[in-house]
């Protein structure tokens, strides 16, 4: 009987045990979806400075259009610059142009692929994790759903578990030499209601004596004749 509650409280602590374990993936998986949710606000947001960053770019470049064709007029009036000059300053701004252009479309890139990074990094931990929660979850679920049909279940049947606890922490071999004392005790009741009755029977007597030796049983000859008649002894 103690075994039997010992074995009913490490069954009910593991469970206990385990219902806190998917708490806290439950935990752990609600903290990915915020952390999976902050990445995707992240990404929304760098996609608008990208946005705003493009149409700075294309205000950049009509001025520097607007700028160009100034600089190109004919030179005619006083106080315009020489062609040279113009040139000079076009070529300036061009080179400008493209190093501004450049430059913000190779940090464009690095944030872009950089972002893309860390949020498939987190995408693969969320579903990972989402994954290992969901399988814990239907394990307590299964042993939950065990555990509420043997309470639900009259008397009898807990009885029938703590038998089948017993006969599964029992090693075969002890099954089996219990099986047999028990065979051997019914043989030896029936012999000794033989004998009172005047009716010993020599066969069962040696049945007996075979299954004493066999099993190595505690009984000796005594234990088996100790009933019988005088007079009515076998040899």
């Amino acid at each position: 009987m103690k075994v039997e509650k010992e074995n009913l409280q490490k069954q009910g602590n593991d469970f206990q045990n385990m219902e806190r374990e998917v708490n806290q993936l439950q935990t752990r998986l609600a903290q990915s979806e915020e952390i999976f949710r902050k990445m995707n606000e992240q990404h929304n947001h760098t996609i608008l400075k990208r946005s705003e960053l493009d149409m700075l770019i294309h205000q950049m470049q009509v001025e520097a259009d607007r700028q160009k064709e100034e600089y190109e007029r004919p030179v005619g009036e006083a106080g315009h610059m020489s062609d040279a000059r113009l040139a000079q300053l076009a070529a300036y701004h061009e080179k400008y142009e493209a190093e501004i252009l450049t430059q913000h479309q190779t940090s464009l890139l690095e944030k872009a692929e950089e972002h893309a990074a860390d949020h498939q990094e987190v995408v693969s931990g969320y579903k990972a994790q989402k994954k290992a929660a969901c399988e814990d979850q239907a394990r307590v679920s299964e042993s939950a759903s065990q555990a509420t049909e043997l309470q639900k279940a009259p008397e009898w049947g807990q009885v029938q578990m703590d038998k089948l606890i017993i006969t599964l922490n029992t090693p075969r071999v002890e099954q089996e030499l219990e099986q047999s004392s028990m065979m051997f005790s019914t043989k030896m009741f029936n012999h000794k209601a033989g004998a009172r009755n005047g009716k010993p029977d020599a066969l069962c007597r040696k049945n007996i004596e075979d299954d004493r030796k066999k099993y190595k049983l505690g009984h000796d000859l005594e234990d088996i004749d100790d009933v019988l008649p005088i007079g009515n002894s076998f040899g």
